[in-house]
């Protein structure tokens, strides 16, 4: 008897596999073994509670009914983990009760404390875990119920147990073929992108094989090269290169596993020419190494690239035509004004030297008879008329150093100071002056303007001496980069304000009053003048109260160093 219940349990359970295994959808796998399990097990109503992740990697609980309407359920909450639903969940065993309410662990859990009102009653009660028997993975738990007590058996346990393993394994197979079809689902999404791409990409797109076959190709190929897609598609990739060595060559980079770019030319199927820039790496297509070869046809952006070289030439020419002019109209107006500043300061000078000599004449014989203050306005106009004649004198000089034919030659920077020291000779004794000259350079320029910016520094500093302290002077030089010299003048004088540094060298900037220093302001801008015209550069450091110190950059030959490159002296 009892080997005729067992058999018949086998061929229950075998009936059931065969109708689960049958199925391949995980809803309907799932709601054919509710309905199955509910069917074997004699319950009135049967539930899968079952785990589900969906695309997004998200974990939930679905569940199916048999029995009875879902709605019977759709009012109320997922189990939870209460003392009667723990073990299936946590995959402790089967429990089979012969009266649920009569069990210690019933109604122990708020808020309902039993079942919730208007659920179907529920005294018979069977529940079996669904576990995954290669992963132990708990899959969900299986969960039958009857009104009257004592309905479900041993017999009735065994093939729920049986049938959960059946079900674990459809489940997993089921889960596995939805995985498959997502994965093909999102391969193809893929290739739908990629296509997408590729079809509407304005460049050429060739796939070809190892053999250099072409096996596919998109419109702007077949556009490019001139050939429908059906003549294009088997054809040789070489016969659309001008040079089929460059093919060969690409080729055996590409399927090397390399990438390869630049430009070449192309044929249509025409036969005509055509450049463009490529670049190409292998690329696997029908699973096989291939090569994708992409190219741009680059004829018009040549075209323009060619008449925009044109235009720029033009408008070159036009510019350099246009500063010719421009300087050849502006030498003209230097020239005028020159001459213009030569005439008027000849003219401005002799009256102004009359007044400046008829004045001493003046003051000389008529000194013993006039008072303090008519000698002192005689003493105002002598002065003021020698300073007119200087001022003259030094913006005649300014003036010309800008039109003077620059001859540069060889100059000794020893000899000409020695030179420039004898005609100061007198102001350094007077003002007890000590000047210390180290080993100076030659260097090509032009003798008597380089004298004269060594006479105006040094005459500003003899003029701008601090009181009560003897003036020291000191020229040396050393070797800069580039074929330069660096010479370093400093004194010891009144010095200035850094803030005042750039100043000092622009026409009639006077950094004090006339009453204190005499002056015209053009010394220092007719230095800078002089070094600019020799390709040099100066800069001046001052420091108020403590002296002043000149730093010039000047090239040792003109030809081959017409300027330091950085346009700035160097920090020493």
């Amino acid at each position: 008897m009892e080997s005729s219940a067992t058999n018949n349990i086998f061929e229950l359970l075998l009936e059931s596999g065969k109708s689960i295994a049958s199925e391949i959808e995980l809803e309907t796998v799932v709601q054919r073994v509710t309905d199955i399990g509910t069917e074997l097990s004699g319950a009135q109503f049967g539930a899968f509670f079952y785990n589900v992740v969906n695309a997004a990697g998200e974990s939930y609980v679905l569940y199916t009914i048999s029995g009875v309407p879902r709605e019977a359920f759709s009012r109320f909450p997922m189990p939870r983990n209460t003392k009667i639903f723990e073990p299936t969940f946590s995959a402790r065993g089967t429990v089979r009760y012969h009266d649920v309410t009569k069990e210690t662990a019933y109604g122990q859990n708020p808020p309902y404390h039993g079942m919730p009102e208007g659920h179907l009653p529920v005294r018979s009660y069977l529940a079996v875990p669904v576990i995954n028997p290669f992963t132990r993975e708990v899959i969900g738990g299986l969960f039958f119920g009857h009104p009257e007590p004592g309905i479900f058996t041993e017999a009735s346990e065994k093939l729920i147990e049986g049938m959960a393993l059946q079900a674990a394994i459809a489940m997993s197979n089921a889960r596995l073929f939805e995985d498959k079809k997502r994965i093909e689902r999102s391969l193809q999404e893929e290739r739908d992108q990629y296509r997408s791409i590729f079809d509407a990409s304005s460049d050429s797109m060739i796939i070809y094989n190892e053999d250099g076959l072409i096996v596919e190709a998109n419109p702007s190929a077949c556009r490019i090269f001139g050939f429908q897609y059906e003549d294009l598609i088997g054809q040789h990739a070489s016969r659309l290169f001008d040079d089929p060595n460059d093919f060969i060559r690409l080729k055996e980079i590409a399927m090397a596993g390399g990438r390869y770019s630049g430009r070449n030319r192309r044929i249509r199927s025409d036969g005509s020419r055509f450049e463009v820039a490529y670049h190409g790496s292998q690329f696997l297509f029908r699973e096989k190494p291939h090569v994708l070869s992409v190219s741009r046809d680059i004829t018009e952006e040549q075209r323009l690239q060619a008449e925009l070289r044109e235009q720029e030439k033009k408008a070159m020419a036009l510019l350099e035509e246009k500063v010719r002019e421009r300087t050849a109209e502006l030498e003209q107006r230097n020239y005028d004004l020159l001459q213009f500043a030569s005439v008027a300061s000849h003219d401005l000078k002799e009256p102004v030297r009359k007044i400046s000599v008829f004045s001493q004449l003046l003051q000389e014989k008529l000194h013993d008879q006039l008072d303090a203050g008519t000698n002192r306005f005689l003493d105002n106009i002598v002065n003021s008329s020698r300073r007119m004649l200087r001022l003259i004198d030094d913006l005649l000089s300014f003036s010309k150093l800008s039109h003077t034919e620059i001859d540069f030659q060889d100059v000794d920077l020893n000899e000409l100071l020695r030179r420039i020291l004898e005609d100061l000779e007198l102001p350094i004794k007077e003002k007890d002056a000590v000047i210390h000259i180290g080993k100076l350079p030659h260097i090509e320029g032009v003798s008597l303007q380089l004298g004269q910016v060594f006479q105006n520094l040094l005459a500003n500093s003899l003029k701008f001496t601090q009181s009560g302290r003897r003036p020291e002077i000191r020229i040396e030089a050393e070797p800069a980069p580039n074929g330069h010299w660096m010479l370093h003048y400093s004194d010891n004088g009144i010095g200035f304000r850094s803030e005042q540094a750039d100043k000092i060298f622009e026409v009639f900037q006077r950094l004090h009053t006339r009453d204190k220093y005499e002056g015209t302001g053009v010394g220092l801008a007719i230095v800078k003048r002089i070094i600019d015209s020799h390709h040099g550069h100066i800069r001046a450091i001052g420091e108020e109260g403590k002296g002043a110190r000149f730093d010039i950059l000047l090239p040792e030959q003109q030809s081959t160093h017409p300027r330091h490159p950085s346009g700035a002296v160097p920090s020493s």
